[in-house]
Parts: structure tokens; sequence; C-alpha cells
């Protein structure tokens, strides 16, 4: 695709979107790299299309290039940059993008709490997913299900049953069906799904 420099920024960005939808990257980075002006929503724009089709060292490459350029990333950039360190195991990036949370505040944001935690739990860390748990100002469903689902998968079913207790009685949340399946499938794992269907109710 033959382009001169493209100066609208909105344009710019719904570009990318496209042709970064349709697999056409060359063309998508072409066009990011042609704007006169990037703000964070093109930049973020490019994030998101390498980590929906999961190429995830390029999203990681284009995130470490918008904060060398001295652009801010938002909540939108980090919950995306997450799930791509964590698909590709990466700890020392995701730790650092932990860190860029935690300095601008980020952190606070429910989404971007939940995508850490998500993240740590990926990639098999879920001392340090508890550990931002723990931290929480407050906690949702979410959260709750991410930690649950972290002590599902390691097979902790006495955990996983004691947060899903404390979600209900301590922090009047309560469950989906996503929540409920994942308690279950903790259970199940040990035989104990009779004992599971037992505390759901």
């Amino acid at each position: 695709m033959k382009m001169g420099l493209l100066l609208n920024v909105f344009v710019g960005s719904s570009l990318i979107s496209m042709y970064s939808k349709n697999d056409e990257f060359d063309t998508a980075i072409e066009i990011l790299e042609r704007m006169e002006e990037k703000d964070m929503f093109s930049w973020t724009t490019m994030i998101v299309g390498f980590s929906k089709r999961n190429k995830s060292f390029e999203a990681i490459g284009v995130f470490v290039r918008m904060l060398e350029e001295g652009m801010m990333a938002g909540e939108f950039a980090l919950t995306s940059i997450l799930k791509a360190c964590a698909s590709v195991l990466g700890f020392r990036e995701g730790s650092q993008v932990h860190g860029y949370a935690i300095k601008t505040s980020l952190e606070n944001d429910a989404s971007v709490r939940a995508s850490i935690m998500d993240f740590y739990v990926k990639i098999g860390d879920t001392f340090s997913a508890r550990l931002v748990y723990d931290r929480s100002p407050y906690y949702d469903l979410v959260m709750c299900t991410v930690m649950i689902g972290a002590y599902a998968q390691n097979g902790n079913t006495e955990l996983a049953i004691e947060m899903f207790h404390q979600m209900i009685r301590e922090f009047k949340i309560f469950p989906n069906e996503f929540t409920l399946a994942t308690l279950l499938a903790s259970t199940a794992q040990t035989g104990d799904v009779i004992l599971g269907l037992i505390y759901m109710l």
C-alpha cells in the first residue's frame, strides 16, 4: 500500500485496526510509522492488534517503543500487553509492566489489577498473584475468580473453597457461572465433587 504522511490520528488508528484484523501487519506498522503524530490510542491499537493475533513478541516490541518515545500507556494497553507477556511466559517483561503500573498508579484500576494477577497465575507464580490480591483496597468478582482459578490449577482445593467463602461471606460478592465452574473444576480434580457442590449451596 502506497501512502503519504498521515496527519489524522483517528484515521491512522482506524486503518491500523482494520489491517491488523486482516493480519496485514506490515501495512499496519507502515501506517503507524508514517503517522506524523501518534497518540496513546494509536500505539494501543497496534499492541491490541498484535496481541489478539497471538503475536506476543511483536506486541511487546511495540509497547517498548511506545514508552521509549515518551508516550504514557493506559489501562487498555496494559491489560493487552500483560496477556501477551503471559502467553510467552515473559516473567521479566510482565514484572516490568507490573512495576510500571505501580509507578503510574494504574495498578489501582480494577481491570489492570486483575490482569496483573492473571499474568502471574498463568506463569505459575500464585504467590505474587496473591500479593497483588492482598494489597488491593477493594475486591471484585473478577479478582476473586482469578484467585480461585489459581488455586484450582494447583489442585489446592481447600484454599479455592476458602477464597470462595470469603468472597461471599466477607465481601458480599456473589459468583457467576464461570466462578462456580472454576471451583467445581478444582474439587473435581481431587475427587471432592460432592464436597464442592455442598460448599456452593
